[in-house]
């Protein structure tokens, strides 16, 4: 099959929808498929051409206006379809956003012929719903997406509702999760003193500063947490302030960006995984971190809701210090033994739900109903 991936990917762009276009393009590449993967911000010379994994396709755009953005990003996807348009079988778009509109008026005029299939990306502000609602003319736009989207995949229950919400029909739905590579390397043995790493981008979505108050809270009682904050973003030096003002500096280190592919490794240094999210569209860290046989905190923000409970950690209330406190204490004073079973729970729940060559698989079925 050859499959168009829309979508940027990691390391151009690093968050959870750009690691997992790079995981199926992986994991279809693996299976014999042919795969290009198409971005607006893919450099023009890619490693992965020089290997002879996947092609991929810068798709230029011009300006930093909105308008300047979309009118340059439609005429060169446009053009990109014209030149390639009987190469492919059908194409795969993460978010139902820019691409998917332009995908989805070329089938309505009849200058496309292949199935549009999409995965829906984000909650909230930034979430696809409310960015299609607050287009111009979003009405037309979300009809024309209700006629023209063979398939959109949806990966949580709260996305799904917003989705509906807006006005997007539901027999157009799917049900495939994301998914991770299994390590064979996870975590085995706990820590004398416990370690709590959270890693992903420093953005106020991610609700870190709830989780520095909450290790204030502990410390106040007496309760000494040892967290190391992995990742970079917009908030880093706020949230370095912020520790600084709550006289963490013993109990917090802040190590900066990895590189994905030295995530794994990282994380069986730790002992139990949090991500205090705001809100979260899935949670792709965390099952990574699952994958690696860590417990984990979460809150209930999304996509953690549908794979998260007490068997492999604990979940709370997001946007409360007091919450999260209660959890980290919890975890604190559960025996190394109940740690270890809670981890490797944690790991069969993703090896049975998550495996990315599982996931992959489920695609191509999907992919095969609709060409």
């Amino acid at each position: 099959m050859n499959i168009l991936i829309v979508s940027n990917i990691y390391p151009f762009q690093t968050g959870g929808a750009e690691i997992q276009a790079r995981l199926l393009a992986e994991a279809w590449t693996q299976q014999g498929h042919q795969i290009t993967v198409a971005g607006n911000r893919i450099p023009s010379v890619f490693e992965y051409i020089k290997k002879g994994y996947f092609e991929c396709v810068n798709i230029n755009t011009i300006g930093k206006s909105r308008i300047l953005h979309a009118v340059s990003y439609t005429f060169s996807l446009s053009l990109f379809f014209f030149l390639e348009k009987k190469k492919f079988d059908v194409v795969y778009c993460r978010f139902v956003q820019d691409s998917v509109i332009v995908i989805s008026l070329l089938k309505k005029f009849n200058l496309l012929k292949i199935p549009l299939i999409c995965c829906s990306e984000g909650l909230g502000e930034k979430g696809d719903a409310v960015i299609l609602k607050r287009l111009p003319f979003s009405k037309m736009i979300i009809s024309l997406i209700n006629k023209e989207c063979d398939c959109i995949n949806i990966i949580s229950s709260v996305m799904q509702k917003e989705l509906i919400d807006i006005g997007i029909f539901q027999r157009r739905f799917s049900y495939i999760a994301n998914g991770v590579n299994i390590p064979e390397l996870y975590k085995k043995k706990i820590n004398r003193d416990r370690k709590f790493v959270f890693i992903g981008r420093i953005c106020e979505e991610k609700g870190v500063s709830f989780l520095l108050q909450a290790i204030y809270l502990l410390k106040k009682r007496g309760v000494s947490i040892l967290l190391t904050i992995v990742g970079d973003g917009p908030l880093i030096q706020d949230v370095k302030k912020l520790s600084f003002s709550l006289d963490l500096s013993q109990q917090v280190i802040f190590k900066g960006k990895v590189l994905q592919e030295y995530i794994n490794n990282l994380l069986i240094e730790y002992d139990v995984f949090i991500l205090p999210s705001i809100f979260e569209g899935f949670g792709v860290a965390l099952i990574e971190a699952m994958a690696a046989g860590l417990p984990v905190i979460a809150t209930r923000c999304g996509g953690p809701d549908d794979f998260v409970d007490d068997s492999v950690g604990r979940i709370v209330k997001a946007g409360d210090a007091d919450s999260l406190a209660q959890a980290l204490q919890e975890m604190i004073e559960l025996s190394d033994e109940e740690l270890q079973v809670m981890g490797q729970a944690a790991r069969e729940r993703v090896k049975n739900n998550f495996d990315i060559d599982v996931i992959a698989d489920k695609y191509i079925q999907l992919f095969k109903q609709h060409i």
